[in-house]
């Protein structure tokens, strides 16, 4: 709905919420893009993108990589301006696995 998008959009920084940019022509597997979260020290959770992940994610494989262009360090700085990166423990309960790298450019 208009809301969740909305909701969605007010978790990340910039609002940019993740977007489909290319789609794998054999697997399905799909490439999105968005900003960083607005997490801070305190690393809230958002329900509504836990969910949005689950629709956009393949049944038949489960599996999101998210990938960080930034040094993890300079991640970890940003959380004290209040954004940072994905907290993969609240992903835990879900039905489909978050793994992450960070790619240091």
């Amino acid at each position: 709905t208009k809301q969740e998008m909305f909701a969605i959009a007010t978790h990340r920084s910039k609002m940019r919420i993740p977007a489909v940019t290319w789609i794998h022509p054999t697997n399905g597997a799909g490439f999105l893009r968005c900003s960083q979260p607005k997490q801070g020290w305190r690393s809230t959770k958002s329900h509504t993108e836990s969910k949005y992940f689950s629709l956009i994610c393949s049944p038949d494989n489960p599996l999101i990589w998210i990938m960080d262009a930034r040094p993890q360090i300079n991640a970890m700085a940003n959380r004290l301006k209040g954004a940072g990166y994905e907290d993969l423990e609240h992903y835990r309960e879900e039905q489909y696995t978050v793994r992450m790298k960070f790619l240091g450019i």
